[in-house]
């Protein structure tokens, strides 16, 4: 888990940033995501403080799309989340 500098450091580059960026690539997702994947999914992962620390982000940013694997399945989200394990996807700029 990242320290509270750590959690501080992101907010503050994402606020240097005008809250704006293109991609976020991340291991786990936020709350709301973890709540709806262990209906869905039946997977015992449980929210907790990074998960709601993401969500925080996430009501703020503007992103294009949102990359994460914790789940260890592949899922196409609302709100441009994707949820990647085993397939493969080019990323940036043709």
């Amino acid at each position: 888990m990242p320290t509270q500098e750590e959690y501080q450091e992101g907010l503050d580059n994402l606020a240097r940033h005008h809250w704006e960026v293109d991609l976020v690539i991340t291991h786990t997702c936020p709350t709301s995501t973890v709540t709806s994947l262990k209906e869905a999914l039946g997977t015992p992962v449980e929210a907790d403080e990074l998960s709601d620390y993401l969500e925080h982000i996430q009501q703020r940013l503007t992103y294009r799309s949102w990359y994460f694997g914790h789940f260890h399945h592949d899922l196409l989200l609302p709100k441009n989340l994707r949820l990647i394990y085993h397939d493969v996807e080019k990323i940036g700029r043709d």
